[in-house]
């Protein structure tokens, strides 16, 4: 056996007893003491080798996320009478379309920010006004673009009444339509078929499918909106996501009957998966959300499994040169992530980029 092969074999052994743990992929890594130093014949396989790289190195917290279509409202009508129709749950409705019928009428669904809340007639005229006469328009009926009621404008009332069943008047009374942003998708029903219309008609959300997850607000920095997540799918499926929405931080509730200090205010993180067809059918289900808890840009990294425990203290890897021969090089470490570990050199060694360090077989 070579001196060469002897001092390897003496080191490693040192790593072996001093227990050395280490991060391995998030986890951590015990090497437990006791074990027996390598054999001569097995020091003396070719050794294992990996390269020194320089890379940026990312830590991340994984958050428990939900798959599903974001947060749930209700939408009202300000309609009285029967409820007589309700739309299938998981019917996604866009302008035009139909919320429910009242008294076999239909509650009309409309795209805009305000809730109409007066009779929409000749001469009356404002924002509420332009925005019925900007979804007339989308919806193929002829209007001006301006914010007046006009006897014009209650023509094309009456044809779109007609296309709709409704009775021709020319008004468009608050309970004749539902206004929200864009289209929804149903969620759920709050009124009952044959009963009186309630506070609520239906439960709805968002059309896309998209990711949330709750993060304390402390760490609220650690999120932002239009920044990159990974998501952990079922069935241990891996893919990417963009935040799109962070919430204000909010208290959850206390347990009944906990004592102590009140829970720690947490956000809303929504995710929007980059690629959906990587979701392959499935409609709800439990995602992990990988968010950057750490960075270090520019950084010398090694494999965690290169480190040796130094018999003096601290770290070091084993330097391959290019005559086969090695050399120990003291390291400072940095941090740790994806298996791999921030190193600096110590006492003047050197240490670059495309090095070649022993690791286990």
């Amino acid at each position: 056996m070579t001196a060469g092969t002897a001092r390897r074999g003496a080191r490693r052994a040192a790593w072996i007893g001093a227990g050395l743990a280490v991060a391995l992929g998030g986890g951590l890594a015990v090497i437990a003491p006791g074990h027996a130093a390598p054999a001569e014949e097995d020091v003396a396989r070719p050794r294992s080798t990996d390269t020194v790289a320089r890379q940026t190195l990312q830590q991340r917290q994984a958050l428990d996320g939900t798959l599903g279509y974001g947060r749930e409202t209700t939408l009202a009508a300000a309609a009285d009478g029967t409820v007589t129709w309700l739309p299938e749950v998981g019917a996604v409705l866009d302008r035009g379309q139909q919320v429910a019928r009242v008294d076999d009428r239909p509650v009309v669904l409309l795209h805009g920010t305000m809730p109409l809340y007066r009779a929409l007639e000749p001469g009356v005229r404002g924002p509420d006004v332009r925005q019925l006469k900007d979804n007339l328009a989308a919806l193929g009926y002829p209007v001006s673009g301006d914010d007046r009621y006009t006897a014009a404008t209650a023509t094309s009332v009456r044809a779109w009444q007609k296309d709709l069943g409704r009775e021709r008047t020319g008004v468009v009374q608050p309970g004749d339509v539902v206004v929200v942003p864009g289209p929804v998708r149903v969620a759920g029903h709050e009124a009952a078929l044959g009963g009186a219309v309630p506070d609520d008609l239906v439960r709805v959300t968002g059309t896309e499918h998209v990711v949330t997850a709750t993060l304390a607000a402390g760490d609220r920095d650690r999120v932002a909106v239009d920044g990159a997540v990974e998501l952990g799918l079922p069935g241990g499926r891996t893919t990417t996501g963009t935040v799109t929405a962070v919430s204000a931080p909010v208290a959850p509730p206390a347990e009944e009957g906990a004592g102590g200090a009140p829970p720690e205010p947490e956000v809303t993180v929504t995710v929007r998966v980059d690629d959906p067809a990587v979701l392959d059918g499935l409609e709800h289900g439990d995602v992990e959300v990988r968010v950057v808890s750490g960075e270090r840009a520019d950084v010398l990294t090694v494999p965690v499994v290169a480190l040796l425990a130094l018999a003096e203290g601290g770290y070091g890897v084993e330097v391959v040169e290019a005559d086969g021969s090695t050399r120990l090089v003291p390291v400072q470490l940095g941090m740790f992530a994806s298996g791999r570990v921030e190193v600096t050199p110590e006492g003047g060694a050197a240490l670059d980029e495309g090095d070649t360090v022993v690791v286990p077989s």
